[in-house]
């Protein structure tokens, strides 16, 4: 079973990038409008409209909408599909260390060992209208049952136990639905102290837009990968763990996945800040304590004074 934690571990960037990709590409196609939106400028300008215009975004449409372009990482060593676009991890730099001062969470608990009853199973009675259960007196004699514990019923069921009125009886929910054939009493379920500690790492990434045939391909792969890319910073890259990332563009240049057509790419440097986290130290919390009464007897020393001696365990 997966552990429950607040901690992100250490954050795969590349990978982060690379499915944010997917889900961006694949939204694009999913609603086509969105394409319009990202090559709007082209109609919109006066000067493009009339050559690389409402045209220009139609023949973008159909091309990316009829076209697979898969996202994979760079050093594949598979055969290379094109058109497509990749995705390689270029730096990792630690910028900050917190260590045990990770945003407002520096530790936490983690529930992941048996919980053991405290007594043997015993048949108690519960009143329904009044929340009191009476157990048996061997029940005293095993535990000194306080407010906290809970009392297990047949099924498994944790009931918290809320006052003690005597050693044998004690109040918990009313108007309960239980059995108590084989009752159990457990203490606080164990749990153990874990502290996080994190470093923020700076991160850089080169995404490659690679295409064969037309260059006006690459221009349109580009401008959607961007456009993808802004749309999901929040959803796809903050929320994930990539923060305050920021864009960049290369030139064109040759592909360097090899075609048998001419081919060209188009480089889009990424960088942003990515919270590695680890776990230090970790502790069993104390969840109940044995213990011994001992007995107090007054002495006499040679001074005439009194005096007292504990006997007992250590």
């Amino acid at each position: 079973m997966p552990i429950q934690t607040v901690s992100h571990g250490i954050i795969q960037s590349d990978t982060i990038i690379r499915s944010a990709l997917v889900a961006g590409l694949q939204e694009l196609r999913t609603q086509p409008d969105l394409i319009d939106y990202a090559l709007c400028s082209l109609p919109q300008d006066t000067l493009t409209n009339e050559t690389y215009g409402q045209s220009e975004v139609d023949r973008a449409r159909t091309w990316f909408l009829s076209t697979k372009v898969p996202v994979f990482n760079a050093r594949r060593l598979d055969t290379k599909e094109l058109p497509c676009v990749t995705v390689t991890l270029l730096r990792s730099n630690e910028t900050r260390n917190t260590l045990g001062d990770r945003d407002y969470e520096v530790k936490e608990y983690v529930n992941n060992k048996p919980w053991l009853s405290l007594t043997s199973a015993f048949q108690a009675e519960y009143d329904f209208a009044t929340g009191k259960v009476k157990v048996p007196d061997t029940v005293k004699t095993e535990l000194y049952i306080v407010p906290g514990m809970f009392l297990i019923d047949d099924s498994g069921l944790a009931i918290e136990i809320l006052e003690v009125l005597t050693d044998t009886t004690f109040l918990v929910a009313k108007n309960l639905i239980v059995s108590l054939k084989q009752a159990t009493i457990k203490g606080k379920p164990p749990k153990r102290t874990i502290n996080l500690h994190s470093a923020f790492f700076e991160e850089g990434l080169l995404i490659g837009c690679h295409v064969i045939g037309d260059q006006s391909r690459l221009l349109w792969l580009h401008s959607l990968t961007i456009f993808a890319l802004l749309r999901g910073r929040m959803t796809l890259l903050e929320s994930r763990g990539f923060q305050v990332s920021s864009l960049g563009s290369s030139d064109i240049r040759d592909t360097d996945l090899g075609a048998e057509q001419p081919g060209f790419a188009r480089y889009i440097s990424i960088s942003g800040q990515a919270q590695h986290g680890w776990v230090g130290q970790e502790a069993d919390t104390i969840q109940s304590v044995d213990f011994d009464i001992a007995t107090v007897s007054p002495v006499n020393t040679d001074d005439n004074e009194d005096s007292i001696t504990i006997i007992g365990d250590d």
